[in-house]
This record gives C-alpha cells, structure tokens and sequence, in this order.
C-alpha cells in the first residue's frame, strides 16, 4: 500500500505564459512607436498654419459637390474626381473626397482640420509601417534586429519627397492609397504565417478601400502574387487561388470606374501637362521617358530642388546619345533583372537567401507602386511628379537601410549586430534623418499657399511654361481687385513679364495667349494686345471673346472699321452674348451711325435688362436718333 502511494504523482499543471508588454523586447516597440508619433509631429505640425494650396481649390475650396459637406457625399460616391469643377476626366477617388465633405460638414472650410488629419493619417502609416517590416523581416530573417525595420520607418517618414502628399491636402488620395495597401500587405503575411481566413478575408477587404483612394493602386493584384511566391510555401495551385480572391475588390472597383468615371469622356491630353505628348520621333520620346525614371531615382537619393510641376518644358526631350538615359536604363534593367531572377528561383523550388528576398520584395514593390504614373507604356496628365514616388519609396528606404545593415555587418561574420558597426550605422541614419529633417520642415512652408508656393518654386522652374503662366495669374488676380492705379498697373506688368515668359516657352496655347492679350489691354498697349490676340485666333478661331477683343482694342485706337470687322466676326460665333452687342452699339455710335447703335443696344438689353448701363446707352441713343444729333456726345460718355 505505501509503495501504490508513492508511485501515485500529482499530476504537474503547467502555467501557460502570456507574454506582457513590459517584456524588454515590447517596451522596445513601444518606445519605436512613442518615436515615430513625436518625428511625425515634429515633421509636419508647421503645416497646420497653412491654407489651401494648388489643386486643394479643385477638390476642395471651389469644388461645388465637396463644399456641401455631408449632404455632397452621396454625389462624391458616384461622380468622377473632378467633377464638382466641371472637369470631364476619367478619374474615380471618392474616398479622400468624402473625408473633405465630412470635415467641410463639421468645421465648415477649415483648412487647419484638413491639414491635421493628414499629419494623423501620416502618422498612422508610420505606425503600421513599423508592424508591416517587423512581420517581414521576421519572416525573412528573424536575426534581423528590430531597430532596421524602426530606421527604416523612420527614414520613410523624413523623406522629403512625400511633403508633396503631406503639406498639400489634396494628396490625402496617395496617403490613403499606401496605407491601406500596406495594411492589405500586412494582414496577407499574417495569413501565411496563421492560415487564418479571417486575415485573408481582411487584406483582400483592405484592398478595396485602396481602390477607391487612387486607380493606380490597381497594380497591387500584381503585387500579391509577387507576395506568394516570395513568401508562401503551400503549393503553386493554393498560391493560384489565394490571388484570384483578390480579383473580387478589383472587378467591383471597374464597375464603378466603368459607371462613374467619365470614362466615354473625350477629353484630351494636353502637352503643357505632360511634355512627352510633343511631336517628336518615338526615339526622342522614349529616351526622355527613360531620362525622367532616373531624375525619380535621384530625387529619391538626392531630394533638391523640390518643385510642384515638372509640365512643359521642365524636362526637354533627349536622344538615346545622353548617358544619362543609359544610366537610367542600366539601373532599372538590373533591378528587374534581379527581381525576376529571385522569382524564377522560387518558383523552380531553390532556397534564396534574406538579401535576395528583401531586394526582390523592395523592386517588386517600387514597380508596383510606380509602373501606372511612369509614362512608360500609359501616357497621363503629367510629365513627372514627386507624388508618384511616395508608395514606391518605400522600396527605395528598404534597400537603403538593409543595404546598410548587411554592409556594416560583413566584418562581423557571424557575430551579432552590434558595437562599432551599430554605431556606424545609427550615426549615418542619424545624419541623415537630420538633413531630411531640416529639408522637410523648410519644404512645408513652401506649401502655404498658391503665392508662397508659385514665387519660391520659379526659381527652378524658369523654363515651364505652366509654372510662369501660374505666377502671372496670381498677379493678374491681384492688379484687378486692386484700386490703386499705380499698383494696378504694377502687377499687370509683372504679369505680363511672366505671360511673355511662357508664351516664348510654348507658343502655342491660346488661353495663355488670350490672357497676355487682355494684359496688354488693361495697360494701354493696345497695338500689342491686338497682334496677341490675332495669333490666339489663328490658334481657336472659334473662340468669339478673342474677336471682342481685337474688336475693343481696334476701338481703342479709334480704327473704327476694323474694329466692326471684327466684331462682326464675333456676333457669327456668339449672336447671343450681351457684352458684344453692346460694343457693337458703342462702336457705331462712334462711327456717327446712331441707328444701328439703338439697334445694338436693344439686342444687348433684350440679352441683360438687368445692366443699367446698357439701359444708358440705349436711352442716349435714342434721343440723340430722335433730336438727329451727331454722334460725339455719346462717344464722349462711353469708354472701351
């Protein structure tokens, strides 16, 4: 009996251990994320003293859908991007729209609020991206230490080519776009790492607010596919329909685009957009294209100078003779080059190791997140943009710092990372967050407003056409609200500089034409204006204000023939326009013809009884008819 009992055991329970978030290696993450939360702050909080700035006016200030605020949203949902401007494009972002109408229905035109939750969303990015490289890295090599995927984060956020996406409230749609395709990347690793379909369901569902952000993020159903065969060891069948789930988000994604996005519109490309629609030959073309990937990858190295437009004539057209195309071809061809040989790798079952993983994930991601916005194989309404590097960039800060790591680890062999080599590689990270630190934050106040933003960008942009043209309006807007003369005339010239200045950039854009025109007008050159306006009709003859125009400035010059011609012109494009009926009426009452004047001012009344000059005119007309005076009088009172 003594022995049965000492041979019966307790049996031993044992205590399941859960871990707690003041384990040294959680505080380490929690202190990551108190760092990035305070650097995202630091970098952008000088925005919130800014206004509205270049296309926020378009989506925003003057967008007729957006500032309804609440009751615009079900417009937003299903309407084209520009829409609320008048604007035929194909273009469907609702998403960013919506938040704008939900801030416009709180805070009324606020643009503090809006540039707040654009630091917020930045923020959040940062934060997500922290996770996203600590799954990754984790999977690739869990020796990675933390701090690379917290460097890397925090290189990422200091860069300054994203000021473009962050300073500017517009560019919520890139912001949105990345996050939620960074957040379907995550939640795709997690699901190879759980098999839970719970995780797989989320980032296929993450996909589609994506979508709904910006067209371009179409390409991530590349991108996934990508994802499996670099990181999912199931078989090729099970990574062949884990992809086609993300199929769904895309096919719902098109109907709506198909339904909404003014997709029949035909609406042309313009060259003072994109410099690449010029007619040049196809080698011309091509090499520019592949010139201007390799400014992108410059800007990525080097961020100055930073300018809101890279339109006409920014980036001239080269030849396949620049060494700087092959350069560029050279550095891209490599990359894809390495990318498909890790895929090929996979697929045929050999083992790649960390570096061959990371460099593959880090090129496919910058394909990704730029092959729509390239200009490559689709032309778009610009030439270049620093707000296509911000998804791509991301490919860029990983190479950057894992390149790094495994370069101040190779002396180490196979020690742990840390001593002297750590050190190296915080002080170079240090050195260089503090530049783009100091860039960023200058940047920002670049962004203040469209006068802030036009005047100190120009100095970088002497030779775009559209940047000059931006500068003049801004001038032109202010010499007419402004009421002294001399003032006024001020402004006129410096906006006529800048015209002169574009038009000798592209001479070939009527609108710009049209505005110097009207520029010369107001400062007395008539002379000038009527030569401006005669090639702006060369350009457009079908344009009736130009015939006005010529007609007035004639006028001016008291060539009152001429000044009929072409006011006769006018009335055959536009029978109906009160302005020029009434010209018509001065003009032949100068001429001494008082009954053709009555006739004119009667049509212009008839047109707008509501101009109680035209009402004077008429009036006066009229009794000079009745009392058969000349014509002095009248001509005396009026003034074109």
């Amino acid at each position: 009996m003594v022995n049965m009992l000492k041979q019966k055991r307790v049996p031993k329970i044992e205590t399941i251990r859960i871990p707690a978030l003041t384990t040294k290696p959680d505080r380490i993450w929690i202190w990551f994320c108190l760092a990035i939360v305070v650097l995202a702050v630091t970098l952008y909080i000088n925005t919130l003293q800014n206004g509205y700035a270049l296309d926020d006016k378009g989506i925003i200030t003057l967008n007729k859908i957006t500032e309804k605020g609440f009751s615009g949203i079900p417009e937003l949902l299903t309407t084209s991007y520009w829409k609320g401007i008048n604007l035929r494009v194909m273009s469907y972002r609702p998403l960013s729209p919506v938040t704008f109408a939900i801030e416009i229905g709180i805070w009324g035109k606020n643009p503090m609020a809006s540039h707040f939750f654009n630091l917020l969303f930045y923020m959040a990015t940062g934060l997500l991206m922290l996770f996203f490289l600590k799954r990754l890295f984790r999977k690739i090599d869990p020796e990675i230490p933390p701090v690379i995927a917290f460097l890397a984060t925090m290189l990422f956020l200091a860069h300054p080519i994203h000021t473009e996406v962050v300073a500017n409230i517009k560019g919520r749609d890139s912001l949105f776009e990345f996050f939620f395709l960074l957040l379907s990347a995550h939640l795709l690793l997690r699901y190879l790492e759980t098999a839970r379909t719970a995780d797989l369901v989320l980032s296929v569902v993450t996909f589609f607010p994506a979508l709904l952000s910006k067209e371009s993020a179409i390409t991530y159903v590349i991108m996934v596919p990508v994802l499996l065969i670099l990181f999912d060891s199931r078989t090729t069948g099970k990574k062949f329909t884990t992809t086609l789930f993300f199929l769904i988000p895309v096919v719902m994604f098109l109907l709506l685009y198909f339904l909404f996005s003014e997709f029949h519109s035909n609406k042309r490309l313009h060259i003072m957009d994109n410099s690449l629609l010029a007619v040049a030959p196809a080698a011309s073309i091509w090499a520019t294209k592949f010139l201007i990937l390799g400014k992108y990858l410059l800007l990525l190295i080097f961020p100055h100078p930073l300018v809101y437009d890279y339109s006409y004539n920014q980036i001239p057209l080269t030849g396949f003779t620049d060494p700087r195309v092959w350069l560029s071809i050279l550095a891209y061809l490599s990359a894809t080059l390495l990318l498909l040989g890790v895929l090929y790798k996979r697929l045929s079952g050999k083992m790649v190791g960390p570096a061959g993983l990371i460099i593959a994930f880090s090129v496919a991601w910058f394909i990704m997140g730029f092959i729509v916005s390239s200009n490559l194989f689709l032309l778009i309404g610009s030439t270049m943009g620093e707000r296509f590097m911000y998804t791509p960039s991301l490919g860029f800060i990983l190479l950057l710092i894992y390149g790094l790591y495994r370069l101040v680890k190779w002396p180490l062999k196979k020690k742990k990372f840390g001593g002297l080599a750590a050190i190296g590689l915080y002080l170079f990270c240090c050195a260089l967050l503090a530049g783009y630190l100091v860039k960023t934050i200058n940047r920002n106040g670049d962004w203040k407003d469209d006068v802030t933003l036009f005047s100190n960008d120009l100095k970088y942009l002497g030779e775009n056409a559209k940047a000059n043209d931006f500068l003049a309006n801004i001038y032109s807007d202010s010499g007419n609200i402004a009421t002294d003369q001399g003032i006024k005339k001020n402004y006129y010239l410096k906006a006529i500089a800048l015209k002169e200045k574009a038009v000798s950039i592209n001479p070939r854009v009527p609108e710009i034409l049209q505005a110097l025109g009207y520029l010369y007008g107001n400062t007395g050159q008539f002379e000038k204006a009527i030569t401006t306006y005669k090639y702006a009709i060369e350009l457009n003859p079908d344009i009736a204000m130009n015939y006005i125009q010529v007609g007035k400035a004639f006028g001016m010059l008291r060539k009152f023939g001429e000044s009929i011609d072409y006011l006769k012109q006018a009335e055959k494009i536009s029978p109906d326009d009160a302005d020029l009926m009434c010209s018509l009426g001065i003009t032949y009452a100068q001429t001494g013809d008082a009954a053709l004047a009555v006739t004119y001012f009667e049509k212009a009344h008839a047109r707008n009884p509501s101009d109680k000059q035209i009402n004077n005119f008429l009036n006066l007309a009229k009794h000079q008819v009745n009392q058969k005076n000349d014509h002095p009088k009248l001509a005396k009172k009026t003034n074109l």
